[in-house]
């Protein structure tokens, strides 16, 4: 069992602080596949490779280290992709 905490309005998984969290929109998990979770937490972990650990939350249960994140990777990139335009239109004309 995955422990969970809320402290000073973060949160936390087995201690350890949750930087990102997507909750899957339910068509998505149903129209794409099966593998799609309910949601996914990337959380800061110094032991882990690279640092991070990757949780999903399958039938209300969450999981470290699931065998797909297709999902959330195309999430993240969807998100990078979307700020990098935005600030793209805040830089003044002529820089």
């Amino acid at each position: 069992m995955v422990s969970e905490m809320k402290k000073s309005g973060r949160v936390y998984m087995e201690g350890h602080r949750v930087v990102y969290e997507w909750i899957v929109p339910e068509s998505m998990r149903h129209d794409i596949s099966e593998d799609i979770a309910e949601a996914y937490r990337v959380v800061e972990n110094k032991m882990a490779s690279c640092g991070i650990l990757v949780y999903a939350k399958y039938k209300g249960k969450w999981e470290v280290n699931p065998w797909s994140t297709r999902a959330l990777i195309r999430q993240l990139v969807t998100e990078l992709s979307n700020e990098k335009k935005r600030n793209n239109n805040r830089e003044p004309k002529g820089s």
